[in-house]
Parts: structure tokens; C-alpha cells; sequence
């Protein structure tokens, strides 16, 4: 059986668009311009992976168009939405009726393609814009970390598995999105580095559980959050760098800038939505969904407690930008 998050009704503003996506609005753009003389007989396409529900991508999405207009006025613009099969495509479906009615343009088209985002989602040679923002630091699969949720440098026995599959998954992506990208076209990445304080309190509360015997060593061993926060910028730049290896991708940018997550909100309201899935799959291995949504609501009321006084979570975010040769 598979669990969903209930979520509110969706709306197009998110509270960390501002510091994720909109300070690359430049970057983009001006990359952007240099392909907007080209094949201008096509449909212009831009792509996002790990869509979840659009809150992240739309409220860009719809600069990005502004700025295509203003010098293209009608080409085509198809914009593809990807996620895994497990996420709310109903919740994206609605933001994306809302942003469509928002931005009235008669040759925009959007669509949907469920899929993994390790392998190839889109037909070759069919992106001119690419965007995948707070996704690839999740792992393809997980790893049985004993007593712990999530990766922590120092912290693992396992810490030699993460890296290879982390490296593994980095390199997946890029071979992925190099068959879909055509000559030219650009790619941009954010990705989060950091968190480990929040991490070890996050998986420090789910070992107590075990501790207090409402949860079996099992149940720990089944439930793991496939995280890792913490690929430098040398595991970033390395498959660039390999000459074995035949990308066909160039890195154009990669820099890192701070940014407070959830500053000044209820944070365990910010990070439940993406940990709930992996904590119900575990749990719901051996127990029945109603003792895996009471454990659940402990183990968060607890979460509570621990990041009551917190302001935010402090992350670097690395923003990598590469183009199709």
C-alpha cells in the first residue's frame, strides 16, 4: 500500500522560491538569449525534474516566459513537468490550471511525464531549458544507515556505500539529461549542502522511539530517508573532469551561496511533507497503517519540541549550470 502526505490546497507562491530559484533568473536568462535566435521555427522547451507541485518552478517559470516574450512573441513555448510516480500530480495539475489562467498565453503548452529522474524521462534531443531544483541530494534508493534516518558525515558505518551511490546517481543524471538536451541548451541545478545539526536531532528522535519500545530494531532498519546533503563541489565538478568518461556536457557555472530554509516559520511543518513518505513506507513493512500514522504523530510532536526555539535551517545551496556541446 502506498501513503500519501494530506496536503492543504496548493497555491502558486512557495516560501523558499525567493531563495532557491530567483537569484539564477539571471544566469538563465542571459544563457537563455544566446538560443533564442536559433531554430526559431521550433517550439521553444523547457523542462523542470522534481516538480512535486509546482510551487517551486511556476513562480519561475513565469518570469522566465516574461523574458521570452519580450523578444519572441510567437514561438511556442512547451514546458514539461517531471516527478516520480508517487508524487501529488492532482495538486500539480490544479497550480498548473491556475498559473495557465494567470498567464493567458494562447502558445503556451504544459504537460506532465511521471518518471525516475536517474534515467531518461523525455525524447531525445528535446530540451532547450532545463531546471532541477532541491532533488538530485535525494538518493536513488536507500541505504540501511542501523540507527540512523539520514546521512551524516562522521556519523555512518556506511558512509563509503552513500558516496559511491551518491557519485553513482550525480553521473546517472548527468548521462540522462545529455540524451534529452539539444546542442546548445543549458541546464541549471540547485542543490542543498549542510543540515547535519538538524539531521542528528531528526534521527536522534526516531532512534528514542526504539528506545521507548514503540518501535522494533526492524522497524529501524526498514525506514531510512535516502539523503545526502553533502556532496562537495569537487563530487560536482568530477564527472566534468573525467576524461573517461564521454558527457558530451560542458560546466558552464557553479557557485554556492548561504540561505535560511524555513526562516521564521514552523520548521517541522516545512520538513514533514518530504520525510512522511520514506517514514510510512518503513514503518508500513510490518505494522498496519493506523499504528504507522499514531507512531507518526508522536514522532512529529516530539520534532516539535526539539526546533520550537529554531529560526531556520542554515544550507549553502550550490548552483551548478551546464550546456550540451
Amino acid at each position: 500500500m502506498e501513503y500519501k502526505m494530506k496536503v492543504d490546497e496548493p497555491s502558486l507562491s512557495m516560501d523558499n522560491y525567493e531563495l532557491i530559484l530567483q537569484p539564477c533568473l539571471e544566469l538563465v536568462c542571459g544563457m537563455l538569449n544566446i538560443n533564442l535566435d536559433t531554430h526559431t521555427d521550433c517550439p521553444i522547451d523547457l523542462a523542470d525534474f522534481g516538480a512535486c507541485e509546482g510551487h517551486t518552478f511556476l513562480p519561475f517559470l513565469k518570469l522566465v516566459i516574461e523574458h521570452i516574450r519580450r523578444s519572441s512573441k510567437s514561438r511556442e513555448i512547451v514546458v514539461t513537468l517531471n516527478d516520480q510516480h508517487t508524487n501529488d500530480f492532482n495538486a500539480l495539475s490544479r497550480n498548473i490550471k491556475a498559473f495557465q489562467g494567470e498567464m493567458n498565453d494562447p502558445l503556451l503548452r504544459i504537460c506532465i511525464i511521471p518518471g525516475n529522474l536517474y534515467r531518461q524521462c523525455l525524447p531525445n534531443s528535446s530540451i532547450d531549458l532545463g531546471i532541477c531544483s532541491f532533488v538530485t541530494h535525494w538518493l536513488s534508493g536507500p541505504i540501511n544507515l542501523e540507527k540512523h534516518l539520514l546521512y551524516i558525515p562522521g556519523e555512518t558505518e556506511k558512509e563509503a556505500e552513500v558516496k559511491r551511490t551518491s557519485a553513482q546517481d550525480w553521473m546517472d543524471f548527468l548521462i540522462a539529461r545529455s540524451m534529452e538536451m539539444r546542442e546548445g541548451s543549458v541546464f541549471l541545478v540547485n542543490a542543498p549542502f549542510g543540515g547535519s545539526e538538524a539531521w542528528s536531532i531528526i534521527s536522534d528522535e526516531f532512534y528514542q522511539l526504539h528506545a521507548r519500545n514503540m518501535i522494533s530494531k526492524e522497524d529501524m532498519r526498514n525506514t531510512n530517508i535516502p539523503l545526502n546533503t553533502f556532496r562537495t563541489e569537487a563530487e560536482f565538478r568530477a564527472p566534468f573532469e573525467d576524461s573517461t568518461q564521454e558527457l558530451g556536457l560542458q560546466l558552464l557555472h557553479i557557485s554556492r551561496r548561504p540561505v535560511k530554509l524555513y526562516e521564521n516559520r514552523n520548521i517541522v511543518s516545512g520538513i514533514k511533507p518530504w520525510m512522511y513518505y520514506s517514514l510510512v513506507t518503513g514503518l508500513g513493512k510490518t505494522r498496519k497503517a493506523q499504528e504507522v500514522q499514531e507512531i507518526c504523530d508522536i514522532y512529529f510532536r516530539n520534532l516539535e519540541h526539539h526546533f520550537s526555539d529554531w529560526k531556520s535551517i542554515d544550507f549553502i545551496i550550490f548552483d551548478v549550470m551546464f550546456q550540451k556541446l
